[in-house]
């Protein structure tokens, strides 16, 4: 317990310290919670405003080369452009930097049925599968709904 309260005190001690200066507008870094840019990346996404969305991400990983969701998001508006390299570039550069991504895996799923590559889009669905620990997550479930649409299609 006494651990915790020590933790907390240099948390709200350090917190300026772990700030760094917005190159958006109303985007602040911080330590443990990332880059609130991602917020209007997400918005953009759910608006189908994939070259704008795309913009914004590109500055996240400018800033943090090492934030898997940006990458996921840059994957996704490439994808939704056309440009099927570039997300699965961006899906490779996730993957490495957390190798349990859920929206990842995903994704990466998507883009293999794309390239009419069902199996390896199945061994995306089992390493969510493995990843969830079992076959009732958000991600696993829409994966392989992809899959059965696919394969409907076959």
């Amino acid at each position: 317990m006494r651990r915790i309260i020590y933790f907390l005190a240099f948390a709200l001690i350090a917190l300026p310290c772990f700030t760094t200066p917005s190159l958006a507008e109303d985007a602040v870094v911080t330590l443990w919670r990332g880059d609130h840019a991602i917020f209007q990346v997400e918005d953009l996404l759910k608006q189908k405003k994939f070259a704008e969305s795309l913009d914004i991400s590109d500055k996240i990983v400018k800033r943090n080369i090492r934030n898997a969701d940006a990458h996921v998001y840059q994957a996704i508006a490439y994808f939704n452009l056309g440009n099927i390299e570039k997300a699965k570039a961006s899906i490779t550069n996730a993957m490495a930097i957390d190798r349990g991504h859920m929206g990842a895996y995903v994704m990466a799923g998507i883009i293999a049925l794309k390239e009419e590559d069902r199996g390896q889009a199945e061994y995306y669905l089992n390493a969510l599968r493995i990843i969830c620990q079992s076959e009732t997550c958000a991600e696993y479930s829409t994966l392989n709904k992809a899959i059965l649409e696919y394969k409907d299609k076959e």
